[in-house]
């Protein structure tokens, strides 16, 4: 059972995202950094040894503090921090008790504003959803949102399929959720007296029913991705809609169909 001064990764895991989180704070040493280069979603990589200066940027906040295993690195600085008044905990088992429960990791390369998910690059036009503060982004709504879809998980449970997370096949008699990108469509619907949000929310409805109609949804749900796409996407999410493989020059549609299932 862990201390006052420690979070479990089950706990910590379920804050990640949400307006309280606390700062996250990878302490790992640059050998351990090496060895695997990721991060907890949302946490900053910070060099021990320049704790003093910021660590009092968190004056006021909650902070968790990761080392590799949880042990002598980040108890120390978290006793420190809560020498000055810093309300600090430590995650128990570390990077390593998170890594191991199969928790989501982020590359430290892919932590830059302009990195785009695969469906984002595949949609031709799509802002990251890290892209803050410009026009035309919908970062903000997005992580907004993260909340009010936890809430509709804890509440409905199994009742409801978040695509392609929950997998790619959506099970009869079952509500789903799927990300959409208005743009994709929005231009194939005359705009008449409606607003852009109004032509954005009535383009996702005309889209998705006549697509049920024709039959093309089905494929729509299932894009052709290679195996190692497919993982990533069932962690980054995936845009409905958005096409699958690019095919490339030699390669024939049945060869990348063929690679896709196994």
């Amino acid at each position: 059972m862990p201390s006052t001064t420690e979070i479990t990764v089950s706990q910590l895991s379920r804050l990640v995202g949400l307006p309280n989180s606390p700062a996250i704070i990878d302490l790992r040493t640059d050998e351990d950094f090496a060895s695997d280069p990721r991060l907890i979603p949302g946490s900053q990589r910070v060099v021990f040894s320049t704790g003093a200066p910021w660590g009092r940027d968190h004056d006021g906040g909650s902070v968790v503090l990761v080392c590799k295993e949880g042990s002598h690195l980040s108890q120390g600085v978290g006793a420190w921090m809560r020498q000055q008044g810093i309300d600090a905990q430590t995650l128990e088992g570390g990077y390593e008790a998170w890594r191991k429960s199969c928790q989501m990791l982020v590359r430290a390369t892919k932590l830059s504003s302009r990195w785009r998910r695969l469906t984002e690059e595949r949609s031709g036009s799509a802002k990251s959803v890290f892209h803050f503060d410009v026009e035309g982004s919908v970062a903000k709504s997005t992580h907004a949102g993260i909340p009010w879809l936890r809430f509709i998980r804890q509440r409905l449970g199994e009742r409801v399929h978040f695509w392609p997370f929950d997998g790619w096949d959506i099970p009869g008699r079952r509500s789903a959720i799927a990300e959409v990108y208005p743009r994709l469509w929005s231009r194939g619907f005359a705009r008449e007296n409606r607003t852009g949000d109004q032509h954005d929310a009535y383009s996702i409805a005309a889209w998705l029913r006549r697509a049920d109609h024709d039959g093309s949804l089905a494929a729509c749900l299932k894009p052709i991705l290679t195996p190692s796409e497919r993982i990533v996407a069932q962690v980054e999410g995936s845009i409905l809609g958005v096409p699958g493989l690019i095919r490339e020059p030699g390669r024939d549609h049945d060869e990348i169909q063929s690679h896709a299932r196994h």
